[in-house]
């Protein structure tokens, strides 16, 4: 299936949708964006994991690790991560950007990186999103 340009696989499409829509509202609404994430089992379920801390790497690795263990078990087929990361411009100025990660057992990894910058009155505008091809941290993420 094809996002904006690129491609996903068609189990990751729900989980891509879920997450994308969450974390822009989030950073609409506080100004931040709190890690998530969203697994489809392979009976097509889709569950949503929401934390309630800062994005620290610690808390993103953590979110990681249990995804890696549901996929060991055999107990999802696509995987979708949203958290918060600061980028370096090529000026040198840094931004703000929602990182989404998006893994399926049968496929490639993909990752979007959607720059944003909060500006008066809590209006924010999101920028041109940017693909990249990450190593796998879910499936296969070990050999």
């Amino acid at each position: 299936m094809s996002e904006a340009g690129f491609t996903i696989h068609v189990d990751a499409k729900p989980l891509l949708d879920q997450v994308m829509e969450t974390s822009l509202d989030a950073i609409k609404k506080y100004g931040q964006l709190m890690p998530r994430a969203a697994t489809m089992a392979p009976d097509g379920a889709i569950s949503v994991i929401m934390s309630d801390g800062e994005g620290s790497l610690e808390m993103i690795d953590n979110i990681f690790q249990g995804l890696q263990k549901l996929a060991k078990e055999g107990k999802c087929k696509a995987t979708c991560v949203g958290y918060d990361i600061r980028l370096r411009q090529p000026n040198g100025a840094a931004i703000d950007a929602i990182c989404i990660d998006i893994e399926h057992i049968e496929d490639r990894p993909l990752r979007m990186v959607v720059p944003y910058k909060r500006g008066w009155f809590g209006r924010t505008t999101f920028y041109e999103f940017v693909q990249h091809d990450p190593q796998p941290r879910v499936f296969n993420a070990n050999g």
